[in-house]
């Protein structure tokens, strides 16, 4: 008896030093919108993938420690006003656009993935435009159109890391692109690109 007692206090001590770490991680907001989404899969087997992918997909990045980079040599920067700030430069570069460089702002690229649309840029040229529909990041079929007033051209279904390219006629204007697949634009898969004459 005497034994359990001193085990007893012994993990009462231990337990009191161990910090209390909640067992269920908190949910982000896309993480609960996928989740919700993925209950609706009519079998216990892709309900099962789906939330696999959502937690997969959306988790937040782990909390790591940065190695400092070596300084690089640069020119002395003028100081700067007070109450503003140096733009830093964004963590995810986005889509690259492997064009022909003789293109000159009449191409674009259309990056798709679970569940949002990102351009390479956000305006181009009017006139013939060469637009590349990239679903390599993209783990589900998606497809793409691009309308202005009654004016629309589409891009097939393209199955997960598929990537196809037309040159369309795009007026001058603003243009919608969306996925036109159910729920799919609601959930964010839906851009503006802007067609300047000059």
């Amino acid at each position: 008896m005497r034994r359990w007692a001193v085990l007893l206090v012994a993990l009462l001590a231990l337990g009191a030093a161990v910090p209390v770490v909640d067992a269920k991680p908190k949910l982000t907001k896309k993480q609960q919108r996928c989740l919700k989404a993925a209950k609706k899969k009519r079998t216990k087997a892709k309900r099962r993938a789906a939330k696999k992918r959502c937690l997969r997909k959306h988790r937040k990045p782990a909390a790591t420690t940065p190695t400092p980079a070596p300084p690089a040599p640069s020119a002395p920067s003028a100081p700067s006003a007070p109450g503003t700030t140096t733009p830093t430069a964004p963590e995810d570069p986005g889509p690259t656009l492997p064009d022909d460089p003789s293109s000159g702002g009449r191409s674009v690229q259309v990056q798709s993935g679970e569940f949002y649309l990102r351009l390479s840029r956000a305006s181009v040229l009017a006139g013939d435009v060469r637009v590349e529909f990239d679903n390599s990041r993209g783990e589900d079929p998606h497809d793409l159109k691009l309308l202005r007033g009654s004016t629309m051209h589409s891009f097939d279904e393209q199955p997960s890391r598929g990537i196809t390219a037309k040159t369309l006629h795009l007026s001058a204007g603003t243009w919608q692109l969306f996925c036109a697949l159910p729920e799919h634009a609601e959930r964010g898969m839906k851009a503006q690109l802007s067609v300047t004459s000059d």
